[in-house]
C-alpha cells in the first residue's frame, strides 16, 4: 500500500531533476510509475482488509488504509488510465510547450486519487481528496498564459474546494458523535452508526455535506459548470482528470458512503440530483459546438445516471437487493472506458487535422478509418446501442429505476420516463461525434498530420478493453465479488446480459434509442431554435459563479482599498479594539460574574506600592516632554519588579527589571530622533484614542484579576516534579516520557514545551533576519 499511493509522489519530486535530462521521455518514466502501481493493485485482486499506522493518536488520525472490490476497481481505473495517459502525453505534447510541471502534477494527482480511493481515514482521505483539487488546478491552468486557462483553472479550483468544506465538516460531525475517523468501523456496524446519527440529529447535515462534496467533484447540477470550462487543458488530462478520475472520485464517495448513509433521503435527493443532471446536461452536449465541451456536458449526463444506481434503496419491497450499488459500479467501469477514448480521439483529431469546432469537422473517415472505427463503437457504447457495453450496463440501470417506480408508483413513474429522454438525448450527441467521419470535408479542413504510435496505442487499448466487456460482462462486477464486498449478497439473482423477452427495462432502451434518431433527425431544426435562447443566458449557473466572484473581486478591492490606504495609527485602533473586545466577550460569556471576584485582603506593603504605581500611570498622561513620560512609565515597571519581589518571586523581579531597564534605554534612544511636537489633534480623535485606551486597559485588567484567582490543580505542579528526571526504572516504553533533567523550568521549556520554545526561537530569528535584512539594504553613506 505505501509504494501504490507514496510512490507517484516521490516520483513527481524526481521529475524535476530528471526532466532536464530525458524531456519528453519524462513520460516513459512515469509511465513506468504507473504501471507498477497498476501491477501492485492487480495483485490485491481477491484481497479484503485494512493496516494502521498511528499518525496523530491523540486526535484519532492514523494512516489507514482499506482494500476492498470497489478500492480496487477505481484504483485499477487510476492506475490504468494513468499509464495510458502517460503513453499517450509522449506524442500529444510533443507539439505543445512542455515543462516538468505537467508530468509532475499528473503523478500527484494519480497518487491522491489512489490515496482517495485506498484511504480509511478519515482525515487522511479528505486531504489526499484536497490534493486532487490542488493537483487539477495546475493541470487545468496548464496553458497559464492564457486567460481562458486561468479562469477555468480557478473556477475548477474554487468549485471542488468548497466540496471539500463540507466534506472536512461532515467527517468532523461523524467524529463528534462516533468519537473515530476510522471509515473501516464506521462500515463495519453501519445501521448502529446511522441510528447514532440519527437520534442526535446530525445525520441530514452529514447527509447534505457529504452529497455536496461529492456532487462537486462530479460536476453535478449546479457545480457542473466548471467541467465544460476545463477543456481547455491538455487533452491527455481531460481523458485522465474527466472520464476516469477526478469526477469519478465523487461517484466514488457516493459508492463507499452509501451503506452508512443509505435511507429514504439519501435515495430521495441522490435519484433527484441524478435524473436532474442527466436530463439537463445531456440537452446541453446536444447544443455543445466542440468536441471536448460536447464530451464534457455527456460525462456529467452519464455521472447523473451513475448516481441514481447509488440512489437505488438497498430494500424494496422489503427485500434487500444490491442492483443499485452493483448498477453505478458497472457503469462507472465502462463510461471511464468508452469515455476515455472518445477523449483520446478528440485530442487524435485537433493533432491531425487541427479543428475542435464540430461543424468544421466532415469527413473524417477515410482519412482516418482506423480512428473513425474506434470512434463509432465508442459513441454506441456512450448511446447505449446493444450488444456494446454500454447497453448492458444502461439496461442493469434502467432495471433499478423500473424497479424504484413500480415499488413506489405516483410521481416516481417520472423517472423512467425522464431516463428514456435523457438517454434519447444521449443518443443525439452520440452520433453527432460519429458524424463528423461522414459526409464530404469542407474546402478549407487541411491535411492530415502523421499520427505518433504512441497516441493510437493507448486508443487501441481502451477499445480492446470495451470490446472484451462485451464477452465478459461480470468483469468490474467480478473485481468487486472476489473481494467479499457485502453490497454483492444478491449477485446471484441479478440477471446481467441481453434479456430473454421484452421486459420494461428493454423497452426503455429500445424506445430512448428509437427516440434519440428520430430527434437526430431533427437536430439541425434544434439547435437553429436554440438561438431563442440565448437572451436568458444571465441566468445560466456559470453566469451566476461569474456574478458571485466579480461581487466578491469588488468587495475585496473596495476592503482592501479602504483598509490599505489608511494610517498606520488606524490599524492598530482596530486590532487592539477588536483583540480586547473579543477578549471581554469571552469573560461575560464564560464568566458572568467575573466581576464579584473575592479574595483575602491586600498587605499593606502591597497597597503601598500598587499607589505608586498608580501615581506613575497618572504622571505618564500628565507628563508634558516624551522624555518625562518615558521616565515615568520606567517606574511601574520598577514597581511590578519589586511586587514581584514581594511575592517571593525574585527571578521574574530579575527579569523584569533587566526588561525594564532595556525598554528604557531604547526609548530613550529612539525619543532622540523623533520630533518634539506633532501639533495640534483633534478633540474627537483624543476622545475616541482615551476611550480606547480605557477600554483596553480594563480587559487586561480583568484579565490580570482573573487569571491569578484562578485555581489551579496542585497534580500539574506534581507531574513537572515527577516526570522532569528519570524514570525508576528504564525501558523502552517508559524513557520518552521523562525529561531526564535536573532543573526542572529548563526540562518544561526544552521537553514539554518543545514545540512553543522552538515556535518562540523561530519569532526571534525572523525578526533577526527583518532587521539584518533592513540594515543590508541601506545605501552606503545612508545615515538614516
Amino acid at each position: 500500500m505505501a509504494v501504490i499511493i507514496f510512490l507517484p509522489f516521490l516520483a513527481a519530486a524526481f521529475t524535476f531533476f530528471i526532466y532536464p535530462v530525458l524531456k519528453e521521455k519524462t513520460a516513459h518514466f512515469a509511465a513506468f510509475i504507473a504501471l507498477i502501481c497498476a501491477f501492485l493493485i492487480l495483485n490485491l485482486i481477491g484481497t479484503t482488509g485494512s493496516i494502521s499506522i498511528p499518525l496523530i493518536s491523540s486526535l484519532d488520525i492514523h494512516l489507514r488504509f482499506y482494500v476492498d472490490g470497489l478500492s480496487i476497481l477505481v484504483g485499477l481505473l487510476a492506475s490504468g488510465m494513468g499509464l495510458l495517459t502517460f503513453i499517450y502525453s509522449f506524442g500529444y505534447m510533443k507539439t505543445k510547450t512542455q515543462s516538468p510541471t505537467y508530468y509532475a502534477s499528473l503523478l500527484v494527482f494519480m497518487g491522491s486519487m489512489l490515496g482517495i480511493v485506498f484511504s480509511a481515514d478519515l482525515i487522511v482521505l479528505f486531504v489526499f481528496w484536497e490534493l486532487t483539487s490542488l493537483s487539477s488546478y495546475l493541470l487545468i491552468g496548464y496553458f497559464n498564459h492564457e486567460s481562458s486557462s486561468r479562469s477555468a483553472a480557478k473556477k475548477a479550483l474554487v468549485i471542488t474546494s468548497l466540496g471539500g468544506f463540507f466534506m472536512l465538516l461532515g467527517f468532523l460531525l461523524i467524529h463528534s458523535l462516533t468519537g473515530s475517523f476510522d471509515l473501516t468501523f464506521l462500515l463495519s456496524q453501519p445501521e448502529s452508526i446511522q441510528f447514532i446519527l440519527r437520534e442526535n440529529g446530525i445525520f441530514l447535515p452529514i447527509l447534505f455535506a457529504i452529497i455536496i462534496a461529492g456532487a462537486s467533484k462530479s460536476a453535478q447540477i449546479p457545480f457542473h459548470i466548471w467541467l465544460p470550462s476545463a477543456m481547455v487543458a491538455p487533452t491527455p488530462v481531460s481523458a485522465f482528470l474527466h472520464s476516469a478520475a477526478m469526477v469519478k472520485a465523487g461517484v466514488y464517495i457516493f459508492g463507499r458512503f452509501h451503506p452508512i448513509l443509505a435511507g429514504d433521503e439519501w435515495s430521495l435527493i441522490l435519484i433527484t440530483l441524478g435524473i436532474s443532471t442527466m436530463v439537463i446536461t445531456a440537452f446541453f452536449a446536444i447544443i455543445s459546438t466542440t468536441l471536448k465541451e460536447l464530451l464534457a456536458y455527456s460525462t456529467a449526463s452519464h455521472i447523473g445516471l451513475m448516481l441514481i444506481g447509488f440512489g437505488i434503496p438497498l430494500t424494496l419491497n422489503g427485500v434487500p437487493q444490491s442492483l443499485g450499488f452493483v448498477s453505478g459500479s458497472f457503469h462507472l467501469f465502462n463510461h471511464a472506458l468508452f469515455k476515455a477514448t472518445l477523449f483520446l480521439i478528440a485530442g487524435i483529431i485537433t493533432y491531425q487535422v487541427g479543428l475542435n469546432t464540430i461543424s468544421e469537422i466532415k469527413g473524417l473517415r477515410k482519412k482516418l478509418p482506423l480512428t473513425a472505427g474506434f470512434a463509432v463503437f465508442a459513441s454506441l457504447c456512450m448511446a447505449g446501442f446493444p450488444p456494446t457495453s454500454g447497453f448492458y450496463s444502461k439496461e442493469l440501470l434502467f432495471q433499478g429505476i423500473y424497479a424504484v417506480a413500480n415499488t413506489y408508483g405516483g410521481i416516481w413513474w417520472l423517472l423512467p420516463l425522464l431516463t428514456i429522454m435523457a438517454s434519447a438525448f444521449a443518443v443525439v450527441y452520440s452520433l453527432r461525434f460519429v458524424m463528423i467521419f461522414f459526409g464530404t470535408p469542407s474546402s478549407d479542413q487541411q491535411d492530415v498530420s502523421p499520427l505518433p504510435l504512441s497516441m493510437m496505442l493507448p486508443t487501441s487499448i481502451l477499445t480492446l478493453l470495451s470490446l472484451l466487456t462485451i464477452f465478459y460482462l461480470l468483469l468490474p462486477i467480478d473485481l468487486i465479488s472476489q473481494s467479499g464486498s457485502p453490497y454483492l449478497q444478491d449477485i446471484s439473482t441479478l440477471h446481467v446480459g441481453f434479456p430473454a423477452h421484452i421486459d420494461p427495462p428493454l423497452l426503455m432502451s429500445l424506445l430512448s434509442i428509437l427516440f434519440g434518431i428520430v430527434l437526430f433527425s431533427k437536430h439541425e431544426q434544434i439547435l437553429k431554435r436554440m438561438s431563442s435562447i440565448l437572451p436568458f443566458a444571465h441566468f445560466s449557473a456559470d453566469s451566476i459563479y461569474f456574478s458571485i466572484i466579480s461581487t466578491l473581486e469588488t468587495w475585496s478591492s473596495s476592503l482592501t482599498y479602504r483598509t490599505e490606504r489608511i494610517l498606520l495609527r488606524t490599524h492598530i485602533i482596530w486590532l487592539l479594539g477588536l483583540i480586547a473586545t473579543l477578549g471581554l466577550a469571552r469573560f461575560i460569556y464564560l464568566k458572568p460574574y467575573f466581576l464579584m471576584i473575592s479574595g483575602p485582603p491586600l498587605r499593606l506593603d502591597f497597597l503601598v506600592f500598587l499607589l505608586i504605581i498608580a501615581l506613575g500611570a497618572l504622571a505618564v498622561v500628565r507628563a508634558n516632554s516624551h522624555i518625562m513620560g518615558v521616565l515615568f512609565l520606567s517606574i511601574l515597571g520598577f514597581m511590578i519588579a519589586v511586587f514581584y519581589l514581594l511575592s517571593n518571586a525574585p527571578d521574574v523581579a530579575l527579569t523584569q527589571l533587566a526588561v525594564e531597564t532595556l525598554i528604557l534605554v531604547v526609548f530613550l534612544v529612539i525619543i532622540g530622533k523623533l520630533p518634539a511636537y506633532y501639533g495640534d489633534a483633534s478633540s474627537p480623535r483624543v476622545m475616541r484614542d482615551m476611550l480606547l485606551s480605557l477600554f483596553i486597559g480594563v480587559t487586561i485588567f480583568f484579565t490580570v484579576l482573573i487569571a491569578t484567582t484562578s485555581s489551579v490543580s496542585k497534580n500539574i505542579a506534581m507531574f513537572f516534579i515527577d516526570r522532569a528526571s528519570y524514570p525508576p526504572t528504564y525501558t523502552e516504553n517508559i524513557i520518552v516520557d521523562y525529561g531526564g533533567g535536573t532543573n526542572i523550568v529548563n526540562v518544561i521549556l526544552v521537553d514539554f514545551r518543545a514545540l512553543d520554545t522552538l515556535g518562540e526561537i523561530s519569532v526571534v530569528a525572523l525578526a533577526a533576519l527583518s532587521i539584518l535584512t533592513i540594515l543590508s539594504s541601506r545605501k552606503p553613506g545612508d545615515q538614516s
